[in-house]
Order: C-alpha cells, then structure tokens, then sequence
C-alpha cells in the first residue's frame, strides 16, 4: 500500500472517529439537557408548591387575625353594652331605698342571710335602714346584733357572732354578682351554646372579704 493510501486510510478513520466522538456527544448533550429540563421541572414543581404552602400559610393567618379582631370587638360591644345597662340600673338602684317595695325586697335579703346564717347574727346596713331593720329583726325574731356602720344604696352585710362567715347581700354586691353571671350568659349566647339561668342568690364570703 502506498502512502498516499495510508494518508486516506488515516484521514477516513480520523473522520469516523470524530463522527463517533460528535454523535457520543451529541447524544451526552441530549442526556445532559433532559436532565437539566427534568431538574428544572422538579425545581419548579418544589418552588410551586412552597409557594401553595406558603399562600395556604398566609390565608389561614389572615382567617385568624380577622377571627381575633371580631372577636375583640364583639367583646368590646358586650362590655359597652353592659357598662350603659348596669350604670343605668345602678342610677335606679340609688333611688330603691325611696320606692315603696324596698321594705319588703330588704325583709327578704334579711331572710336570706338567716338562712344561711341561723338567727343568731351580725348584721351592718346603711344608717338610712336602722329603723326598717330593727323592724324586720323583730318580726323576723331573731337575735341580732346591728351596727348601722355601712355606706350602701340598700341591703346588708351580715356574719356569724364569731365572724368566722360573713355574707355581703347589698344590691351593690347582686348587681356586680348579676353582672358577671349575664356577660357569661351572653358569650355563651353569642357562641349559639345552650346555658342555664340560675338566679342570683346570697353568696357567702370568708371574713377577710369585702
């Protein structure tokens, strides 16, 4: 074989080795891009549904703070609303002591006290009612002690002879009583739950109470 022959034999294997080398290529660079285009995908699928996460994330903390903020003000609307109807009732309560049923609503607060008391006790009330409760005392006869020592727009505060159990049955102490007994009512009301009324009655407090 000549030289010019093996010079073309050469030369046709180098081609053929760079047409093997440009398809190997070709077909890395294929791969390569699918890969890429695979990877981007899922990068985009994972930036997606971070971004679902986060939107799901924002939208239930907006929920929440407009379930806050409503319930913030509907608290604020239960408070005005119960701070106008108790300054009203306790702009009537001032003047009890003058309306005709107040003898009796006072028997009845003395009453309750003894209940619970026995007829042997101590009883403070407004200097206004010494004389209305000297006469309930003795139609009620019972043993009492009575100090006209207290500053109240009716009723009476009453212990055991021992002090060891006292009972506050103002209409100051109903009222405060009677006040947070209907806002309890009323949140349950407005949360569409069921809640008994109970009446309010005497409620005995240790002697070192108000």
């Amino acid at each position: 074989m000549g030289l010019e022959e093996i010079l073309k034999d050469m030369e046709r294997g180098a081609w053929l080795r760079l047409r093997e080398l440009e398809s190997d290529a070709e077909t890395k660079s294929r791969s390569v891009i699918a890969d890429a285009e695979k990877e981007a995908t899922q990068l985009r699928e994972s930036h997606l549904a971070s971004a679902q996460q986060r939107l799901v994330r924002e939208r239930e903390r907006l929920f929440s703070v407009a379930r806050l903020e409503a319930q913030r003000e509907l608290a604020a609307a239960r408070e005005a609303w119960l701070d106008h109807a108790f300054a009203k009732a306790r702009e009537r309560l001032a003047h009890l002591r003058n309306e005709p049923p107040y003898a009796g609503y006072l028997e009845r607060l003395t009453q309750e006290v003894v209940a619970e008391l026995g007829s042997e006790i101590k009883i403070e009330i407004d200097p206004k009612d010494e004389t209305l409760m000297r006469r309930i005392v003795s139609a009620l006869d019972i043993k009492a002690d009575i100090a006209p020592s207290l500053k109240t727009f009716g009723g009476l505060r009453a212990g055991t002879p021992d002090g060891c159990i006292r009972i506050v049955n103002t209409v100051e102490a109903r009222l405060a009583r009677a006040r947070g007994d209907l806002r309890q009512r009323l949140a349950k009301l407005l949360s569409s739950e069921e809640v008994p009324w109970q009446a309010t009655t005497a409620t005995a407090t240790p002697a070192s109470g108000p």
